[in-house]
């Protein structure tokens, strides 16, 4: 009986021991892949911090320069109203009285000034719409396109190891976040 006892105890210290060593490899595979994927999220983290201050960076910039090209596209403007407004004071000039000439340029100069106060509305509204708009929806395309992308790459990781972590019962929610009954 003793000779039985010492075998059962030797085969519960073998087993013990196999039990041990196989849970060490376990820690060491879970721990091996929490960190692989860890340093996945990190880089995914970094990149997304990365593309979002690119991404105020560049709209910044596109703002910034749509208002000057706004600013130029209303000196243009102007610039050529005034041309038109000297083109016509000197094609009426040639023929008509001092009254006639004056009661002209009057109302021209009226007309002129009233154009003028329209002209920056108008010409920040067609910089906005013609650059400043598709310009925004690309960048918005662009971000959709990364935040897609990092989506994806997460979900890749979790379909990977996570069937691997609930066998190993390292895990305290479900796929979806949902904590699961332990």
């Amino acid at each position: 009986m003793e000779e039985s006892n010492q075998a059962l105890t030797s085969r519960f210290r073998e087993l013990e021991e196999g039990v041990r060593n196989e849970i060490n490899e376990v820690a060491s595979s879970a721990k091996s892949y929490l960190h692989h994927d860890d340093c996945y999220l990190q880089h995914l983290a970094a990149m997304s911090v990365l593309d979002a201050d690119d991404s105020k960076e560049l709209r910044a910039k596109a703002a910034k320069l749509t208002a000057k090209l706004g600013d130029l596209t209303r000196e243009e403007i102007e610039g050529r109203l005034d041309r038109v407004y000297l083109q016509q004071l000197v094609e009426k000039g040639s023929d008509r009285t001092h009254e006639q000439d004056e009661l002209e340029e009057q109302e021209l100069e009226q007309g002129l000034k009233s154009l003028h106060v329209e002209i920056p509305d108008v010409a920040s509204m067609a910089t906005l719409q013609d650059f400043q708009a598709p310009l925004l929806r690309a960048f918005a395309e662009q971000e959709n396109g990364r935040n897609d992308r990092a989506r994806n790459a997460l979900e890749d990781v979790c379909k990977l190891h996570w069937p691997r972590l609930c066998s190993l019962g390292l895990t305290g929610t479900d796929q979806q976040g949902h904590v699961s009954p332990h």
